[in-house]
């Protein structure tokens, strides 16, 4: 697996919602850093034009009003590095896993998008190829389209949020480029697979040399910025899937996605597009943060706002630690461990266990938050059986029946209980 990513993009703080923790999932998954070069300013100036990137290099917060674009010390270069990454990602037919997003940049910044990422990419790797834009984001690339349709190689294949209703409040066409406008509220994961279908079989009349995908993690249901009713993580490892079948040669790009699933989403995607065994972990995440002097007779523990609790005859604060966001922290006699967690779901709980990955990962010090999608039951098959047992423990209910256990959890994924049904053994 190939991931590509712009060096110093943590630099670049950017606009509500899209900042540095987007790609927070690079604290597990192996990618490699890109910066830009000669080559990657002529390729944008290919697109964009010279006076174009003048105007980025030379724009500052006080002269835009803008909410949805932010120019920093950084925005130029990371904006430029991001370009570099997705160029390489075209070229070795991997993921750019870059911020800023790029599918509604044309004649002018917006919508977060400084420079067209995947456009510039395309026309700069595949020059004389056929290529095949498909837009998976909530919102219309219109960036990405009005450029593409003076293109006479490339096609534009979408799915987004009526623009009529939703940003960016615009729309282009061209005959043969095919774009699904959809109320957000009535796209769930079955008819979002049923669109990407709808949008493949489209895409394979026109016969690609490549396809390039502008993947969007806007489209699940948690997201604060617009959100359809995905609810299952896998429905992104089950787009990966049928891309990977159906494409010899394709290569992906990170668009937009703000929620706090989103390491979550994108790595059922990775694991979809690439397939589970191409997926490369870092290694040996777990680290001592902070050491103390213990006294003998005390008990020690740790707070959620970063404190070492030590508990005698009275209970004080003896020394602090700093909690990073997606870390799990645990007390080893005189130390504070740090370990990385990963967030997955329950099936790929089950699976990873199953080819000995979760282990791997263990012995190597990382740390699991379980996520339990959302399950359909026949629920009138299921009662006909007996109930053997019931258990309750914390927020979980388990109920044995013959056949299957029942399994019941709070979770954030939804207002209530997930369910999840299994075959007993």
């Amino acid at each position: 697996m190939k991931v590509f990513y712009p060096k110093g993009y943590e630099t670049y703080k950017g606009p509500k919602f899209e900042n540095p923790s987007r790609l927070s999932f690079l604290n597990f998954i192996k990618g490699k850093e890109v910066s830009y070069d000669t080559s990657t300013l002529k390729a944008i100036e290919r697109l964009h034009g010279k006076d174009y990137i003048n105007k980025i290099k030379d724009l500052k917060n006080s002269e835009s009003n803008n909410l949805d674009l932010s120019f920093e010390k950084s925005t130029f270069l990371v904006g430029a590095n991001a370009v570099a990454a997705t160029i390489e990602a075209a070229r070795n037919f991997g993921f750019a896993a870059v911020r800023p997003p790029g599918h509604h940049a044309s004649s002018q910044p917006r919508g977060f998008c400084y420079f067209n990422n995947i456009l510039i990419a395309v026309n700069h790797v595949f020059p004389n190829k056929k290529v095949a834009i498909l837009d998976l984001d909530a919102h219309y690339g219109d960036g990405t389209h009005e450029f593409a349709l003076k293109m006479k190689n490339i096609r534009y294949f979408s799915i987004h949020a009526n623009p009529e209703k939703y940003y960016p409040y615009r729309k282009f066409k061209r005959d043969n480029d095919v774009l699904i406008d959809v109320e957000p509220e009535k796209v769930n994961d079955k008819k979002f697979i049923e669109y990407v279908n709808e949008l493949i079989s489209q895409i394979k009349r026109f016969q690609p040399d490549v396809l390039a995908l502008s993947i969007g993690f806007d489209t699940f249901f948690s997201d604060p910025v617009i959100g359809f009713l995905l609810k299952k993580p896998s429905t992104y490892k089950e787009v990966g899937e049928i891309l990977r079948e159906e494409f010899n040669k394709s290569f992906a790009v990170l668009e937009g996605g703000y929620s706090e699933h989103l390491p979550l989403l994108i790595l059922n995607f990775l694991e979809g597009f690439f397939g589970l065994e191409n997926i490369q972990f870092k290694e040996s995440p777990k680290k001592v943060v902070k050491r103390f002097r213990k006294k003998k007779g005390a008990t020690y523990s740790l707070s959620n706002s970063g404190e070492i609790i030590e508990t005698i005859t009275n209970i004080k604060t003896v020394s602090t630690y700093n909690r990073k966001e997606g870390m799990s922290y645990v007390l080893k006699g005189d130390s504070v461990v740090e370990f990385q967690k990963i967030m997955i779901t329950d099936k790929q709980f089950i699976e990873w266990k199953k080819v000995g990955l979760l282990n791997k990962l263990y012995n190597m010090g990382y740390e699991f938050d379980v996520v339990y999608e959302p399950q359909q039951i026949e629920w009138e098959k299921l009662l006909k059986q007996n109930v053997n047992d019931i258990k309750v423990k914390g927020d979980v209910i388990i109920i044995k029946f013959d056949k299957h256990s029942l399994f019941l959890k709070k979770h954030s994924l939804v207002d209530g209980y997930v369910v999840r049904l299994y075959e007993r053994d």
